[in-house]
């Protein structure tokens, strides 16, 4: 196998220039999210189907939760707090959601 004969200094250099510039690109995006990373995540966590309206689940709670002035604190930690709250499993939260028979709030 060929080495490339590449300075470590410079490789560490570029390591750590490539974490501040991460770090920093985080700090700044940290705060915000979109409809579309909200959805994915609540489809990441097993939310599927859709509702009498063919609306599928996720955009359902997704609106709720928008509604709710709740959708910048992230889809995640309400909807689990809901779920230890309730007892239920995500796809019961989200059921009942759209089912209008639970309005999510922020976890204590």
């Amino acid at each position: 196998m060929t080495r490339l004969h590449l300075d470590q200094r410079q490789i560490d250099r570029a390591r750590e220039s490539a974490r501040r510039i991460a770090g920093a690109v985080r700090a700044q995006m940290e705060p915000y999210t979109t409809t579309s990373v909200e959805r994915a995540t609540l489809r990441l966590l097993g939310v599927d189907g859709v509702d009498e309206n063919g609306v599928p689940l996720p955009n359902r709670l997704v609106e709720h939760l928008q509604a709710a002035d709740l959708l910048a604190h992230g889809a995640a930690p309400v909807v689990i707090g809901a779920m230890l709250e309730q007892q239920s499993t995500v796809q019961q939260v989200a059921e009942a959601v759209a089912a209008g028979t639970l309005r999510l709030r922020r976890p204590a």
